[in-house]
């Protein structure tokens, strides 16, 4: 394998000048670097550029001469990893944490299996390779930034044309440390653009509760920023009403099939818990921890995987949660988790704000009469009275002498009749707008 030991400088000549006019971004860098080793050098070669956040960490497979086996490789190590886990392999792990390169010209392929995990051996056993292989050539060094191992490059050579020596390793260092420069660059431009563009949903936010002329369209912004720019592939918004301890879906975005806004759910003790009110992650394979949830079928149809909820706090008190959904498994590392809460702080007090201050006068004629009082019978009008007056459904249910679903049927009607996001709002504006007549009673 003469060809695959010493490359010599005009293969780093030619990453090196790849790596200055690609663009700043992890795949980029691992699939330049690993297509042009891959073009001078026989071998699959691998390079893995790891992270605190698994979610993050990147691996790219070429082998030019032999692409089958390139894609062997790929999902070999798919197989081997657990899921949400950093895509590596027990002899990449030990290059990383060590900072010392593994250079072997004859290694028993059986070994190198073992030597990864029960679970590569057990893809092996069903899934032979498309070439038959006795023996491997290894040659892995780490790739090196700041005093810190910050991934692997490698190159196994499936026929070990020739010995491969501690020279090999020395020109691949060279390599393996210009491409780890390149990926602290891409990083730390990532970590840039992710914080402006965190304060940029910051700032939306805030206008959006200062400026916006309907409550909804405040809440649905909120959704859409965390969809479009944040890490979640959907996101809702349960608020919660006055003296009621359920949740009503306000807004939501990024789900195959949108929920019923509206739709009372019951609300979980500890989001609501002052001593416990922070991000919490639920995974939905989790029976134990979704066995409570009566949304966990719907999640499962939508294929969310995991699910942050950041409940939501003003003025001392919970008004509800703000959930962001994920199709993969992801656990955000505590930079994302201390923005989020943040983001939650902010997104509650603008919700309080526009729930308090939003002018109205945006209802349609199907909701409002002349005058604009809503277009509600007597029932209803004597039903709003009382939760304006702060009654629960249960005790409305014991003045009006109809069930307690009946008078959430009824509450959920007026609700939607006024436009109103939730019986906390539907109190002011009745208020506000003087609905009610002074001293109007119905007798039922």
């Amino acid at each position: 394998m003469e060809r695959a030991r010493r490359p010599g400088d005009s293969v780093w000549a030619e990453i090196s000048d790849k790596l200055a006019n690609a663009a700043p971004d992890v795949h980029t860098i691992l699939t330049t670097v690993t297509r042009v080793l891959s073009r001078s050098a026989a071998g699959t070669w691998v390079a893995l550029s790891t992270n605190p956040d698994p979610a993050t960490s990147r691996l790219m497979v070429s082998d030019d001469a032999e692409p089958g086996m390139a894609d062997y490789v790929k999902r070999f190590i798919a197989a081997a990893n657990q899921p949400g886990g950093t895509p590596t392999f027990g002899l990449a792990q030990r290059v990383i944490e060590s900072g010392t390169p593994i250079v072997s010209s004859n290694v028993p392929f059986a070994e190198l299996i073992a030597a990864i995990s029960p679970a590569a051996q057990t893809y092996h056993a069903a899934n032979p390779p498309p070439a038959s292989i006795q023996a491997v050539g290894l040659l892995i060094v780490p790739m090196r930034a700041g005093g810190a191992s910050v991934g692997a490059l490698g190159m196994f050579d499936w026929h070990y044309a020739s010995s491969i020596g501690e020279g090999d390793a020395a020109w691949l260092q060279a390599i393996a440390d210009r491409a780890a420069l390149a990926l602290e660059h891409a990083r730390i431009y990532a970590t840039e653009r992710k914080t402006v563009e965190r304060m940029g949903v910051i700032a939306n936010i805030v206008l959006a509760a200062a400026y916006a002329q309907d409550l909804r369209l405040a809440l649905q912004l909120i959704v859409q920023q965390v969809t479009s720019i944040l890490e979640a592939d959907a996101a809702d918004i349960l608020l919660v009403g006055q003296q009621d301890a359920g949740l009503t879906i306000a807004a939501s975005a990024g789900f195959h099939s949108s929920p019923v806004e509206g739709s009372a759910l019951p609300s979980e003790p500890g989001l609501s818990d002052p001593a416990q009110s922070r991000v919490r992650i639920d995974h939905v394979s989790d029976a134990l921890t979704m066995a409570g949830n009566p949304r966990r079928s719907n999640f499962v149809r939508e294929g969310f995987q995991t699910c942050l909820r950041l409940p939501l706090r003003a003025r001392g008190n919970f008004i509800g949660v703000l959930e962001m959904f994920s199709r993969s498994l992801a656990d955000w590392d505590r930079r994302s988790l201390d923005f989020f809460e943040t983001l939650a702080g902010i997104a509650a007090v603008g919700i309080d704000y526009a729930i308090l201050t939003a002018p109205r006068g945006r209802a349609t004629t199907r909701s409002v009469a002349r005058g604009g009082r809503p277009d509600l019978n007597d029932l209803e009008m004597t039903i709003l009275r009382m939760v304006v007056e702060g009654l629960t459904n249960r005790e409305i249910s014991g003045r009006v002498h109809r069930s307690e679903n009946t008078v959430k049927a009824h509450v959920r009607r007026i609700l939607d009749k006024t436009e109103a996001i939730n019986r906390t709002d539907l109190a002011r504006r009745a208020t506000a707008e003087e609905w009610l007549e002074p001293g109007h009673t119905e007798t039922l």
